[in-house]
């Protein structure tokens, strides 16, 4: 036994300056090891799919991932397990994670390995979801994917409880809860609309001030766009029943003139002279309410100018015009009292009284209590979206944020993880094979009889293995910290 603690100990233990112990050599290996599960290397070659010799784990797609206690604690097995795969994906948000996550997808060396781990089975994930499903069953599993990906006490909610439940019928708005804040979540194709029951989302205010819409938009090529907006009780009406069309215009009034004074007009450069004030015209009507050709003014009021005929003309001042959308007139009502509706229900939005705004969306006809009148959904087209993007959502009150894309076509995750997997390789198989000798030169020491001059050999062979070891260890953990600390700098800059 002392040959061998004699030539370990000049490999290990006089080497006080190094950061990795036998200890924490160990406390590496088993953390990665929880991470890739049994069965690290692969025997009989290279994976014929992707080129690997490090197999990633098999995870089993499941509603169970969505569900825990209210405490967080007590999860089941596959709640578990998930959290535990994705641990290595930083961020608070959904836009810092997807952040976090396209920078893995850009092949980059420095990446520590469970971070590669993580960020490869999200992707693989994510593609098994979106591509091998349909819509509906795609968008029910990624949101107990979602909830499981943040941890803790993030859900995803499938019946409505509490005081969000008052009125509440068919499916809730709420889909998951991140970290204490409610989002619907939307996997659409691309000119899918965005629509709910009016009614619900009604009933979610009355117990909440705000739900945030993750919308995810599948393109050509499985690429995914992401995009986030929410709807609080100031922006409500800017999203819910939209107007179509906002305006400032002129208001205008009309006046009787004599046929001299409509020639004048004309003179005057279309101006009309009321108490020593010049007033522009729009437009002349005769008596019997027929327009008269702006050409015609002159002339007509020299063949006629004891005629009577109506003027148009703008005061100078303006006021608001509003065209509600199609999706607007099933919430507010037809004609100007859906006007109206939609004017008091932007004021009180504006106001910030909760209870005041609820109880008029109790009474306009979407919410479906008044007579003649049925529950009807909202609808928020894509194009309306896209304008809110980008700042021109008529009003200015709906603006959304496009958080990132996510390429999850085939060839593109092929691409990254041959890169990752051959870097894998690089790094874990060789520290595995030397971990794998040094255990079978070790007991090979120990079984060989003290007299036997293979003795000797087999502790210098550990030796080696254990300098091989100890190398590689630590390439890993500089890389690993390395990118723990820029991860931990950028998300406190």
């Amino acid at each position: 036994m002392s040959e061998l603690r004699d030539i370990l100990k000049e490999e290990y233990i006089k080497k006080e300056e190094d950061s990795f112990t036998p200890q924490s050599l160990m406390e590496m290996i088993e953390e990665v090891m929880d991470v890739l599960g049994p069965g690290l290397i692969q025997e009989g070659g290279d994976s014929p799919d992707v080129g690997r010799s490090v197999p990633f784990p098999m995870v089993k797609i499941t509603e169970l991932w969505g569900k825990t206690t209210k405490s967080g604690r007590n999860k089941n097995a596959d709640r578990k397990y998930i959290e535990r795969l994705t641990a290595q994906l930083p961020g608070d948000t959904v836009e810092e994670k997807l952040k976090e996550i396209t920078k893995v997808t850009t092949y980059n060396p420095r990446i520590g390995v469970p971070r590669i781990l993580s960020t490869l089975i999200f992707l693989e994930l994510m593609r098994s979801i979106v591509v091998e499903y349909t819509e509906a069953v795609s968008g029910f599993l990624f949101e107990g994917f979602l909830a499981g990906l943040f941890g803790g006490k993030s859900i995803q909610v499938t019946d409505v409880k509490g005081e969000e439940a008052e009125g509440q019928v068919g499916k809730p708005i709420t889909d998951v809860e991140l970290r204490g804040r409610h989002y619907s979540l939307k996997l659409l194709s691309p000119g899918t609309i965005i629509e709910g029951s009016f009614k619900n989302l009604v009933n979610h205010f009355r117990a909440l001030d705000e739900v945030v819409y993750l919308v995810l938009r599948k393109k050509e090529n499985d690429v995914l766009e992401w995009h986030e907006f929410e709807i609080t009780l100031p922006t409500f009406v800017h999203w819910i029943g939209h107007a179509k069309k906002i305006a400032d215009v002129a208001v205008t009034k009309q006046i009787e003139i004599t046929g001299a004074e409509m020639k004048k007009v004309m003179v005057n450069k279309k101006l009309l002279n009321i108490d020593g004030t010049d007033y522009p015209v729009s437009k002349i009507q005769d008596g019997a309410g027929n327009p008269v050709g702006k050409g015609s003014w002159g002339t007509q009021g020299v063949e006629n100018p004891e005629q009577i005929y109506v003027a148009t003309y703008e005061t100078g001042e303006t006021e608001e015009a509003i065209t509600l959308s199609a999706a607007g007139k099933h919430i507010w009502g037809k004609g100007p009292q859906g006007i109206v509706n939609y004017k008091k229900a932007r004021e009180l939005s504006q106001g910030g009284n909760k209870d005041a705004l609820v109880a008029h969306l109790e009474t306009v006809p979407g919410y479906g209590e008044c007579s003649g009148c049925r529950p009807q959904d909202f609808a928020i087209p894509r194009g309306y979206v896209d304008k809110a993007i980008a700042g021109a959502a008529p009003g200015g009150g709906a603006t959304a944020r496009n958080i990132g894309t996510l390429n999850l076509s085939e060839g593109a995750l092929r691409a990254v993880a041959e890169q990752y997997a051959a870097k894998l390789n690089e790094d874990l198989i060789p520290m595995y094979t030397a971990l794998q000798e040094f255990t079978e030169n070790i007991n090979a020491y120990f079984l060989t009889g003290k007299r036997s001059k293979d003795r000797l050999g087999h502790a210098m062979a550990a030796s080696e293995d254990a300098t091989e070891i100890h190398t590689r260890s630590n390439v890993l953990a500089t890389e690993t910290k390395e990118e723990e600390t820029a991860q931990w700098t950028g998300q406190h800059e």
